[in-house]
């Protein structure tokens, strides 16, 4: 592949997949970066020298010697097994191509909203004067595109989910918290206080109780967040070196850092109101959380080890139902919760352990997990 070397990288990131040597520059004008499995495929190492053959534009055959100035690494076996990246120039010579003759051009643009509408504008005025077709991603990368809105759809299902459980669990716990007390109410009632003063009461203590969750909460999560940012979260383990989406690489190193404003263009894309959607989001995860804490504490007490204990299940429906899927840790959450909940139940004496003896049973049978996906 030809490329403009001073101008491609604000297209592409090829030029930080470097992993021995450098990009290509003036200096080496017959230089070329290939990809890492190709290079040992052929046993090319840096500094040597390959030779290029290859049928040209006017029929001929074309031939070179180049330097293999660097080797990358993108982690998709496409383009680190057959990608070799040379200048515009010199590809242009390899195939007896015209310097004003090319085959495609990369716009960038700051809005991916506007990618489909630009396309359109570009073809209407490029395609009167040359034979030129302007596509935008979503045609380019169909995959990518659908799996995008795919994506999207799980998410509106899951989040509707998760708050209608949120809601259940919320308002039982309330009706728990009142009918257990309705006795104090009545003796309240029987001294003076009215109804909406009884009323008041709840929901100051809720409010004081929701208050300290938000405090305890945040001390506990920050150091959390502070090792996630800093250090990130190593799934090499369960995902492999690196997972491929639809072309779309994701390292195996997670961290808490997120990007903001590519996952807001990205949402634009689709036609979501990301300003919208994330103050209503905002609004109803604080109200839930603050609510769901305060009810928590004034039915099982305040217990600073709660975190502690809840994520070491998150990790082991993660472990036991796979990473890289929705389904396996569904299956592995249900699977385990009944396990959990039979073991206590009917052997009380050894019921917290019946969850550890079946998570180490499914991952010896299924090390990658349930419906575990390697790359």
């Amino acid at each position: 592949m030809g490329v403009a070397p001073d101008v491609e990288p604000k297209i592409t990131t090829l030029n930080t997949q470097i992993t021995q040597g450098k990009y290509l520059t003036a200096e080496v004008p017959k230089g070329v970066v290939i990809g890492d499995k190709l290079a040992s495929t052929i046993g090319i190492k840096l500094g040597a020298e390959i030779v290029l053959l290859t049928q040209a534009a006017d029929g001929s055959m074309g031939n070179d010697v180049y330097t293999v100035v660097g080797i990358l690494h993108t982690g998709l076996d496409s383009v680190d097994q057959g990608l070799v990246l040379m200048s515009l120039s010199s590809l242009q010579d390899l195939l007896h191509l015209a310097p004003a003759r090319i085959h495609e051009v990369g716009i960038k643009l700051n809005q991916i909203a506007a990618a489909t509408a630009v396309a359109a504008a570009l073809q209407v005025s490029l395609g009167k004067t040359l034979p030129v077709r302007v596509m935008a991603w979503p045609e380019l990368a169909p995959e990518l595109a659908n799996y995008v809105q795919f994506n999207h759809g799980v998410t509106v299902v899951l989040f509707f989910i998760f708050f209608l459980v949120a809601v259940i669990g919320v308002m039982n716990t309330m009706l728990m918290a009142v009918f257990e007390r309705t006795r104090e109410f009545g003796m309240l009632m029987a001294v003076g206080m009215t109804p909406m003063q009884v009323v008041g009461l709840i929901l100051t203590e809720a409010a004081g109780l929701a208050i300290a969750s938000l405090v305890v909460g945040a001390a506990l999560g920050v150091p959390l967040l502070w090792y996630l940012q800093e250090h990130g979260l190593d799934l090499g383990g369960a995902t492999g070196e690196v997972v491929s989406v639809a072309g779309v690489v994701v390292g195996h190193l997670w961290y808490g850092r997120q990007d903001f404003s590519a996952y807001a263009q990205a949402a634009v894309g689709l036609g979501i109101n990301v300003e919208r959607v994330f103050s209503v989001t905002f609004a109803l995860g604080s109200a839930l959380a603050g609510l769901g804490g305060a009810l928590g504490i004034d039915v099982l007490g305040l217990d600073p080890t709660f975190p502690l204990k809840y994520m070491v299940y998150f990790l082991l429906v993660v472990a036991v139902g796979g990473a890289g899927t929705i389904r396996g840790p569904l299956v592995a959450a249900l699977l385990l919760g009944i396990c959990d909940v039979a073991g206590k139940y009917y052997v009380p004496q050894i019921g917290s352990f019946v969850i550890y003896a079946v998570m180490v049973v499914l991952l010896l049978l299924f090390p990658a997990g349930l419906v575990g996906r390697r790359a």
